[in-house]
């Protein structure tokens, strides 16, 4: 048996948790209003995504003994929470007026990932983070860029996000399950949008796993390590 437990905030309590959140907006806000919300919500997710996997950059560049690589690092991530203090403020009133798990083992260095991510510096981190970790990882800014590298390129798995131009993530698993070759290559989505089970589980995608940002970077990896190749 389950058992929830929750406390009732006062009206003038903002709710912050995101599935209170999301029903908050449904029930009171106007479409355009809630379509605003939401869309902070994905970018907000998409931010704190970047600051912790900074944070998990820097623990894992301490394990190597790498401290002031770490101490740059961390001030980086001090950039960043500024960063989103400010964007959250300034994206709230716009709106109103319209632990990281322990003792990751290192994967095997054979392992080759194809990371699909077209923030820059968030495809940067999170490629660090992995690289760090023994993956071979390459790069591709979108889903028809990680289509013509894997044309050419078999991996052992993708890690793509969902919203990208040109392509998105989830055409690129269709994509991949459809072509000859590549279509047991297991994909792994990292997104801000919430997790779709449908997708998990329709013969046409086959996605491997669903992981919503902001992303635990050692939960990701500890998942990839227990996959079979």
């Amino acid at each position: 048996n389950a058992v929830s437990v929750g406390i009732n905030a006062p009206e003038s309590v903002e709710i912050l948790r995101g599935e209170l959140l999301r029903s908050h907006t449904d029930k009171d806000c106007p479409p355009d209003s809630a379509g605003g919300v939401r869309e902070l919500h994905h970018t907000l997710r998409n931010q704190l995504n970047k600051a912790q996997l900074t944070v998990a950059i820097a623990q894992k560049q301490l394990e190597l003994g790498r401290s002031e690589d770490a101490e740059r690092t961390l001030n980086d991530m001090l950039k960043r929470l500024t960063q989103i203090d400010q964007q959250t403020t300034d994206s709230a009133g716009d709106s109103l007026q319209a632990h990281p798990a322990a003792g990751t083992r290192q994967s095997d260095k054979s392992r080759h990932a194809l990371l699909v991510e077209d923030d820059a510096n968030e495809r940067a981190l999170l490629a660090g983070y992995l690289r760090l970790c023994g993956f071979k990882v390459s790069e591709a800014g979108d889903g028809m860029e990680a289509m013509e590298f894997l044309e050419t390129n078999p991996v052992d798995l993708v890690v793509l996000d969902v919203r990208m131009p040109r392509m998105n993530g989830l055409d690129v698993v269709q994509a991949v399950r459809q072509h000859p070759v590549i279509r047991q290559t297991k994909v792994v989505i990292v997104s801000g949008e919430d997790r779709d089970e449908t997708f998990l589980t329709r013969s046409e995608c086959r996605i491997t796993e669903w992981f919503s940002k902001p992303l635990d970077p050692n939960r990701l990896v500890e998942y990839l390590n227990r996959s079979p190749k």
